[in-house]
């Protein structure tokens, strides 16, 4: 599985689990644990939430390709969060981490 963000044509920006190779129809996605990011004002600063999207459908979504108006794929800050709530709970750790451990030199 793959991790997209999608913006929608209703203004919502989504991060979710594509499931590749498993289109029931064509201009379909089925995503697969798919929520959306909310910009949140703390103090100063800005942040960015996860809420599930549909949490009412029981199983995968279809998304019609044709409700996108763009995609592309998250940064690994926004992938780690998204896997630790949503997904395989897998997280990347970045390589400055791995070299000030003495992993990489």
């Amino acid at each position: 599985m793959t991790i997209k963000i999608f913006k929608l044509i209703t203004g919502e920006d989504m991060i979710t689990s594509v499931k590749e190779n498993l289109t029931p129809t064509p201009g379909t996605y089925v995503l697969d644990n798919p929520a959306v990011l909310v910009v949140q004002r703390n103090g100063d600063q800005m942040g960015v939430a996860l809420a599930p999207y549909a949490p009412f459908i029981d199983g995968d979504i279809t998304l019609n390709k044709t409700a996108i108006v763009s995609e592309g794929n998250p940064d690994q800050k926004l992938a780690n969060e998204y896997n630790a709530r949503f997904g395989s709970g897998i997280v990347v750790a970045p390589a400055s981490a791995l070299s000030s451990a003495g992993i990489i030199q």
